[in-house]
């Protein structure tokens, strides 16, 4: 496509809601119908942008069969019209009813999906059985304008008539190298600490509510195959955007792949700190052995035996015991504690009284092993914390 045009239909998509005088455009009307179908569906990001783009096309397309001088995505017959305007408004209609109508008739919410989009289609005075492609009629233009990007998308990878699902596993599809991790159960069966592990989760729901399977699904593999409208690649086998391969454990890119984990978990408890650049990489990469350490000792709160898992297993400590975890100084070489430890906060001790957690023996523990010291007053406030009683420590 020629960049020229893609601005055109990006701004086409865009300009929907910038009218004048606050009226409200034909393609702002669509362009909300599609949004409240999208909402009561599963999520599915690849299939509902693709939707997005091609309602975005053929209302521009319909837009430009009454321009002499647009040069329409797949349409490019002109047709004059008495009411250039109406034209238009009845044109961009019918294509963009008779697309919706296909993209929705299967999805989750279709039931009312599809009976807003007749409701919508009849208050604006249209006949939903006017199916000719005449193009002396705007009904007719906006027909062949869906039929002709129906046709140009039906076989574009994306597997649309197969309800978007990819290829079986002995066809070349997706299958996951480990077997699925149930959240309500200690350890994991994961082979492939570097490949996807999908999640089993019980009674699982869509962030929008909606139930679905217990076990998570990788979205959209085939995508690698489906023909894009803006981009341009050099391999066929390669993705259209290649950001090169993640880090992975056991690498010469073993080093980041932990700095990585590190750095998740930080976010997960909020130790991370505003700002970054080059100093808060930095103070990452330092952590890196902290974060092994504290993954091998951390305790599970979904199991009553204490057990020391590995960073392969995904492992996030709870909050609160992170919370506990880094309020005694820790060494950045070896990971391990060191020093006096500062009174826990309020908050710190309010929640390990709650969850009963006995972090700081094993904490001890460990680092006695290791040769770090404590002193008596300091042993003294993990001791009052363990068994739940008020700070009594000095820092």
């Amino acid at each position: 496509m020629k960049p020229s045009l893609f601005a055109l239909l990006f701004a086409f998509a865009l300009g929907a809601a910038a009218t004048r005088a606050g009226a409200e455009s034909i393609a702002r009307r669509w362009d909300e119908e599609i949004l409240n179908a999208i909402r009561i569906d599963l999520p599915h990001p690849p299939v509902h942008a693709r939707n997005l783009f091609h309602l975005s096309a053929v209302m521009y397309d319909a837009w430009a069969a009454y321009d002499t001088n647009a040069a329409g995505f797949l349409y490019h017959a002109k047709h004059p019209a008495a009411n250039v305007g109406a034209a238009r408004t009845e044109a961009i209609s019918y294509a963009a009813y008779r697309l919706l109508r296909q993209r929705y008739a299967l999805s989750r919410g279709a039931v009312t999906t599809l009976a807003v989009l007749d409701a919508r289609f009849a208050a604006l005075g249209y006949d939903r059985n006017q199916l000719g492609v005449d193009p002396a009629t705007p009904a007719g233009v906006g027909n062949a304008v869906f039929a002709a990007l129906s046709a140009y998308v039906a076989e574009d990878g994306a597997r649309q008539n197969f309800a978007y699902t990819d290829l079986l596993p002995a066809e070349g599809g997706y299958q996951p190298a480990n077997l699925p991790l149930g959240i309500a159960i200690p350890g994991t069966l994961a082979t492939d600490v570097n490949r996807w592990q999908p999640l089993a989760v019980t009674d699982a729901t869509t962030q929008n509510g909606i139930p679905t399977d217990s076990i998570q699904r990788f979205l959209g593999p085939q995508w690698l195959n489906v023909r894009p409208f803006a981009l341009t690649r050099d391999e066929a086998n390669r993705p259209w955007i290649d950001p090169g391969p993640p880090p992975r454990l056991g690498t010469a890119t073993d080093a980041e792949f932990r700095a990585n984990v590190v750095a998740r978990i930080q976010i997960r408890t909020g130790r991370e700190g505003g700002g970054g650049g080059a100093g808060s990489s930095r103070a990452l990469q330092a952590s890196t052995r902290v974060g092994r350490w504290a993954l091998r000792s951390i305790p599970s709160r979904a199991s009553s035996v204490r057990r020391r898992p590995s960073i392969a297993s995904s492992a996030v400590p709870p909050q609160p015991a992170m919370a506990c975890w880094r309020s005694r100084s820790l060494d950045a070489s070896s990971g391990r504690p060191v020093g006096t430890a500062s009174p826990p906060t309020a908050s710190c001790r309010k929640a390990a009284r709650k969850n009963s957690i006995a972090l700081p023996k094993t904490i001890r523990s460990r680092a006695r092993r290791g040769g770090a010291s404590f002193p008596a007053a300091s042993t003294q406030a993990w001791t009052s914390l363990d068994s739940s009683t008020p700070w009594k420590g000095r820092a």
